[in-house]
């Protein structure tokens, strides 16, 4: 209980209030009754004194409470008018009774809540707390705290309620954002789950530790496994052999260290399905700060696809060397009737069995190069060592290729002499297959200048054209399988193999191949290869 004093028409009449407290501790309701009044010097003196004590309080408290509120506001006992509101920049203030304070601050869809709270405030004579939208100072939306109690007179009847608000529009939209961040990572999920859980393909991701965190429908299958004993168990533990997952921890722990991605191929058993063959990927998963917290793998299920390639290969090997025989005979027959019309002097026929030797070449050309290619996807490319004059052998197909064009002039840059010691047809392959491709790829003629020469224990080739050129980010597709260049894709005849054989050959030698090229701008193709090198 506390005290006030106010000077009446008898003279000093004692005003006391009786506070009491809410559960949260927060003031419920305020009750004042009038006592008799004194007339006493003595009475009156330790009145003012408590009537000062009780202000200074009072202030205290009121600065205290608006240091923390942003809203403070009287109402009448029925809500029926505000009487005032002060605020600090948030609402619009009040100064004057208003009896349309609803339709001024609240939205149109929080009022009936915001009446329903007051009512029954009113009816339980307790403290009104609410959470509700607001029109703001500024005439946006925003969200406030407001909290009132009632002042009681000595009957227990309501003078007036007090009440303070506090601007809570940020953590609102924090809960909202944090509400929404949570329903998408729901969503996210959802969709991850869906897709992961239909996909014939092995998802999962291991922790630091090369457990599994997680697997996906296909792979539990596999391992004939539930979620309930499989996650959190490591390679072993659900089933892999000591090798295989002695191989996966290694490349885990090569992620951790080099955050690079790793792709094999490798063969294990399924379950029902028996011995099958994988390629699987595995990736780094990063952290905010750009730390491996986890690694995600994908694995594919090749097996059918590397049966269909093997029986390509073979059917392509099959072909190719039943296509080289009556190929064989054919330019044996051609040749033979070459020098009987030679012999005649019918120079019409020699012209065009000339023409139809030229055309079975090339046709044994592209049948080699198939070849080629099965014995490359077999590992069977072979590679006949010997020493020989590579300056030498470039010279000869140099001037041999010259003879198949008159619209463009190969310029030659070689040494005398370039001891080589490495296997000559397909070093010489190489050579014939990158001026082959830069009389290919310059339609409108022009120079391709070849140079040969040495860098230390290093042989270097170089052959630049000044055709269409390559897209720079094209520049590692051209030794793919099968690639073309897109320009001029229709016009320019060829199958896309012989950069990727010449590739193969380079690389199987120990050496590398690169391309330096611009759209439009020509291309040089560039070869370096140890001079002793030996398959």
């Amino acid at each position: 209980m506390a005290a006030y004093s106010l000077w009446g028409t008898g003279g000093l009449a004692a005003i006391y209030h009786y506070s009491t407290y809410c559960s949260a501790g927060f003031i419920a309701n305020i009750m004042i009754r009038e006592n008799e009044t004194y007339t006493s010097g003595e009475e009156l003196d330790r009145l003012r004194a408590e009537n000062r004590a009780l202000s200074k309080q009072l202030q205290q408290l009121t600065s205290i409470t608006m240091a923390n509120a942003d809203v403070a506001y009287k109402m009448t006992p029925d809500w029926t008018h505000l009487l005032e509101l002060t605020s600090s920049g948030f609402l619009a203030p009040t100064e004057a009774p208003d009896a349309g304070w609803m339709e001024r601050y609240l939205l149109p869809e929080d009022r009936p809540m915001v009446a329903l709270e007051i009512a029954r405030a009113i009816a339980e004579k307790r403290m009104y707390e609410l959470e509700h939208r607001v029109r703001t100072l500024d005439g946006k939306e925003g969200w406030a705290l407001s909290r009132a109690i009632p002042v009681l007179d000595a009957d227990g009847n309501i003078e007036e309620w007090l009440g303070l608000a506090i601007n809570i529009t940020a953590r609102k939209q924090a809960e909202h954002n944090l509400l929404q961040a949570k329903e998408d990572a729901e969503t996210q999920k959802r969709q991850y789950e869906t897709i992961t859980g239909n996909t014939p393909d092995l998802v999962y991701v291991f922790d630091l530790d090369a457990n599994f965190s997680y697997a996906n429908t296909a792979l539990l299958n596999m391992w004939g496994r539930t979620k309930e004993n499989s996650f959190g168990k490591s390679l072993l533990e659900v089933g892999y052999e000591p090798w295989h997952a002695e191989m996966h921890i290694a490349e885990i722990n090569h992620i951790k260290k080099t955050k690079e991605t790793v792709r094999g191929e490798v063969a294990f058993p399924h379950a029902t399905l028996g011995k099958r063959v994988y390629d699987y990927i595995l990736v780094p998963v990063l952290d905010a700060h750009g730390e491996v917290k986890a690694i995600a793998g994908t694995t594919r299920d090749i097996t059918e696809i590397r049966k269909l390639s093997e029986q390509k290969d073979e059917f392509l090997a099959i072909a190719s060397h039943e296509l080289k025989t009556p190929l064989t005979s054919l330019k044996a027959y051609g040749q033979v009737l070459q020098n009987i019309f030679e012999s005649r002097e019918d120079e019409e026929a020699v012209v065009l069995l000339d023409r139809m030797d030229k055309q079975i070449n090339k046709l044994t050309g592209l049948i080699t190069d198939l070849l080629d290619v099965t014995r490359i996807q077999a590992g069977k490319m072979e590679f006949n060592q010997e020493h020989f004059n590579l300056a030498g052998l470039a010279a000869d197909i140099l001037d041999e290729l010259q003879l198949t064009t008159t619209r463009h002039r190969i310029l030659k840059e070689l040494p005398e002499n370039l001891p080589f010691f490495g296997d000559r047809e397909r070093v010489g392959q190489v050579i014939t297959n990158l001026v082959t491709n830069a009389i290919k790829y310059s339609p409108e003629g022009g120079k391709i200048e070849v140079a040969l020469k040495t860098e230390s224990d290093h042989l270097l080739l170089s052959v630049k054209d000044e055709g269409i050129g390559i897209p720079e980010g094209m520049h590692g597709k051209v030794f793919e399988q099968f690639y073309r260049a897109n320009n001029y894709r229709q016009a320019i005849s060829g199958m896309g193999i012989g950069l990727y054989i010449s590739a193969e050959i380079v690389h199987r030698s120990g050496g590398k191949i690169w391309v330096e090229s611009n759209e439009g701008d020509g291309s040089t193709f560039y070869v370096s290869m140890p001079l002793g090198s030996t398959h």
